[in-house]
């Protein structure tokens, strides 16, 4: 089968486009890592470094599609997501409740418009459901706005929570509004149950597209969730809310059921989903630090680009690149063939999973010591890095250890280098996962990656 041609400038204008828009974040002031708490919009530090991390996503997956000598369309798909993950950033900035719902419905709109982009089957039908529940979280959205300006006379954040704590006529539908906004942030941050927008829109949609998505939605869902802790503090205390063990229900579900779901997959990208969706449990122990207080998090979002990042790059180096198949009855075996592609794919795996030297190896420190005394956060931090790393021995034994399926045709030959076409694909990923590990190992995603690095090289 032919590949499509190659359009001549897209890639390379969207990667223009995106290197000059992370030059100009990174002249905007982000000193601060505490939340702002009035304006109806808050350009303050978090959001900031939201800003960067998500011009840093749009310019991982630019260059994807450039080494992976993608069509046209992909690259409009890559612009229609690097759109949503701005309107998904601008209702994590703002302060009122109505202009956020409809800055995330332009966000899942423009979201769905691009993983549709491509026009498969697939394709079609995961946007589709990407729609309908980005509709649904868009309608909660507006459910709990309704609700808490009703009660509190203000559809301002700010106002809303010091205004809900006194209502002692209402305290159930004060009790209602706090927590159907809750579950709309929820559902925005996959997690679970309200995830299922993860599996099939990251699967289906091309692969650059799925590391903005990935990274763009979840982290938008927690700064804004952040926004809504500080505001709502002294409402939750008056209503007796225990948002942090909501918070800890969240977690353990998204890792422990996200992990058990992701080892009974049959396909790679629908693995690789399923993956993203339990790293997203590791945003939310940054949540529960102090109220307002978003220096955990700001952290935290720079980890999940970092660790992502380079595992969907080589999703698309294997797949898109390399023309490899995804599905396991026919990727079987493929690691013994393509040894290389196959060790850089698992390492990216392996070491967003959290394996020494990665990013999330030196961020789970910082959760834990973050949500001391409590030995419950370290406890579901240590399990989900036991389902992540399931799930990369999951790949491992597939790609080097099965045997290609009787049905499986045709099965991978016993030494087939990878195509020359995907090797600055490769070569990619092999840059990414150099710079994840000088990130995490020099201190500047954690100061707990400083002390590894004494560890691993002292004197050094």
């Amino acid at each position: 089968m032919n590949r499509p041609t190659v359009f001549p400038w897209a890639f390379p204008a969207l990667l223009a486009l995106a290197a000059g828009a992370a030059l100009l974040i990174a002249q905007l002031p982000r000193e601060t890592p505490r939340l702002l708490a009035g304006g109806a919009f808050a350009l303050d530090g978090p959001t900031v470094r939201l800003l960067g991390v998500l011009a840093g996503a749009v310019l991982a997956a630019a260059l994807l599609g450039l080494a992976s000598w993608a069509r046209e369309a992909h690259a409009y798909a890559v612009l229609l997501a690097a759109l949503a993950a701005l309107a998904w950033t601008a209702a994590a900035a703002s302060l009122d409740l109505a202009a956020a719902a409809v800055f995330w419905a332009a966000g899942w709109i423009l979201a769905a418009a691009a993983v549709g982009r491509l026009g498969g089957p697939e394709q079609i039908e995961a946007a589709v459901k990407l729609h309908g529940l980005g509709a649904a979280g868009t309608l909660i959205l507006i459910l709990g706005a309704t609700l808490a300006a009703g009660l509190a006379g203000s559809s301002h954040l700010l106002e809303a929570g010091q205004l809900l704590g006194s209502l002692r006529d209402s305290p159930v539908l004060a009790r209602t509004a706090a927590r159907v906004l809750l579950v709309g942030g929820a559902l925005a941050a996959a997690w679970v149950p309200f995830h299922f927008w993860a599996p099939d829109g990251l699967s289906a949609a091309p692969r650059p597209v799925a590391l903005i998505l990935a990274v763009a939605a979840p982290l938008a869902a927690a700064l804004a969730l952040a926004r809504l802790l500080f505001a709502f503090e002294p409402a939750f205390a008056a209503l007796q809310i225990n948002w942090r063990g909501a918070l800890f229900a969240f977690a353990a579900l998204t890792a422990l059921v996200g992990g058990s779901v992701a080892l009974a997959q049959r396909d790679a990208a629908r693995l690789t989903a399923y993956f993203t969706t339990v790293q997203c449990a590791e945003l939310i122990p940054a949540l529960g630090a102090a109220p307002g207080d978003a220096h955990l998090f700001a952290g935290a979002a720079a980890v999940h680009l970092a660790a992502l990042a380079p595992v969907w790059l080589a999703l698309g180096a294997w797949s898109d690149a390399g023309g490899g198949p995804t599905d396991f009855a026919r990727l079987a075996g493929w690691g013994r063939a393509r040894p290389v592609p196959a060790l850089l794919w698992v390492s990216a795996l392996g070491l967003a999973a959290g394996f020494p030297g990665g990013a999330r190896f030196v961020l789970r420190p910082e959760l834990a010591q973050a949500t001391a005394p409590s030995l419950a956060w370290p406890l579901l931090l240590a399990l989900s890095a036991l389902a992540q790393w399931a799930v990369v021995m999951r790949l491992a034994r597939v790609l080097f250890l099965d045997a290609p399926a009787a049905k499986a045709a045709p099965a991978a030959p016993a030494a087939l280098p990878a195509a020359p076409r995907s090797w600055p694909a490769w070569a990619l990923v092999a840059l990414a996962l150099g710079l994840e590990v000088w990130l995490a190992l020099s201190g500047r995603l954690m100061p707990a990656g400083a002390a590894v690095q004494q560890i691993l090289f002292p004197g050094g």
